[in-house]
């Protein structure tokens, strides 16, 4: 296995992944929401919807999606149409007071510390469910990423002595940078709630991924307009 092949590959993986993008406004949609727990549970749907487009690659299959652009536009549209929904979804997130915010969160599946800071520690598997449907269907329509799997990676292993067996390596190292990197992003951003003034944070944080979901929601549509 070529190193150097690996390493090319992360650094593009990388870049793409730390761009601005819907799995960003999401990520920071569900911190804002749920905290930490809320936002791994995108990570994981991230990494699952990484390795369908992956196999769909390696099989061939991305190959048949490309000949067909009424079924790519039909992915699309339903990609553009489902960040609209998760943009608006964002700005009815309100910050409620603490005597309001564990019999709300039981509602949705949340469960908090038995304290004054009423943080969200876990979700039940319901929630998680939830964020994990979340990562995987922004991701699975996301053009961006349809994209990257269906035309670049391709070139990526077609020159290797074991194709699936690099191509594996490969989407591995794709979810290892993205759940490093939104990792990185969920910790931070759970951090920055928890300093005075996080009702203030909360709902800014909440809002401007909701427009950055709409932006990009608009943007995909655009580009189905184009290509009517």
């Amino acid at each position: 296995m070529d190193w150097q092949q690996i390493i090319s590959f992360a650094l593009i993986a990388i870049v793409i992944e730390v761009s601005p993008g819907p799995n960003f406004a999401l990520i920071t949609k569900s911190v804002a929401r749920g905290g930490q727990a809320e936002a791994l549970s995108n990570i994981s749907g991230f990494a699952i919807a990484f390795l369908m487009h992956g196999t769909l690659s390696i099989f061939g299959v991305a190959a048949l999606l490309a000949a067909s652009p009424g079924l790519l536009m039909t992915m699309q549209i339903a990609g553009a149409l489902y960040l609209l929904y998760l943009g608006v979804q964002s700005f009815t997130i309100k910050k409620l007071p603490l005597s309001a915010v564990e019999p709300v969160a039981k509602n949705y599946g949340l469960v908090v510390k038995n304290d004054s800071s009423k943080k969200v520690v876990k979700l039940s598997m319901s929630a998680y469910c939830k964020g994990f449907t979340n990562g995987l269907l922004t991701n699975c329509l996301n053009p961006k990423i349809s994209l990257f799997y269906y035309a670049v990676f391709p070139q990526m292993t077609a020159h290797s002595q074991h194709v699936v067996l690099t191509s594996f390596v490969l989407i591995v190292v794709h979810i290892l940078a993205n759940a490093i990197w939104f990792s990185v992003v969920a910790i931070a951003l759970d951090r920055l709630l928890e300093t005075e003034g996080s009702d203030k944070y909360t709902q800014m944080l909440s809002r401007g991924s909701g427009v950055v979901l709409i932006s990009f929601s608009l943007f995909f549509a655009a580009g189905v307009a184009r290509a009517i």
